[in-house]
This record gives structure tokens, sequence and C-alpha cells, in this order.
């Protein structure tokens, strides 16, 4: 796998553990700033936004997410 394909794969594995709420769509503004949790999943990974601007992800997706991040920048 290439390292595009990579990250792909890999904000897809982290936008599955998010609650899929698209509060800015639904309800601008949203609390983490952005319109999609696609948007929110790959911040993550670039390191621009963290798990605790989303008040709707719980404690065991966070520990998912982490997991994903940890074994990408492995």
């Amino acid at each position: 796998m290439d390292v595009k394909d990579r990250r792909k794969t890999t904000i897809a594995d982290i936008y599955v553990q998010l609650p899929g709420r698209d509060c800015g769509i639904t309800r601008p503004p949203s609390p983490c700033g952005l319109k999609k949790c696609v948007m929110f999943a790959q911040a993550l990974l670039d390191g621009e936004k963290k798990m605790d601007e989303c008040p709707y992800l719980d404690g065991e997706h966070k520990g998912a997410i982490a997991l994903i991040l940890e074994a990408y920048f492995k």
C-alpha cells in the first residue's frame, strides 16, 4: 500500500470511530470548528485538532483513535 492509500485508509479508520454528527452542517458552528467528521478525522491525523475538541467523542472511541494514530506513526 502506498503512502496516499495508507493515509486514506487511516482517515477512514478514524472516521468510523467518530460520532458522525457532522455538526458544522446540521448545527453550525460546530464545537470542533469543522463542517464534517471526516474533516475532523483528517485534522486529527495531521495533528491540527485534538480529540477533546469533539464533545461527543467518548472514552472508548478516543482510545480506539489513539491506537489508530499510534499504529500510523509507528
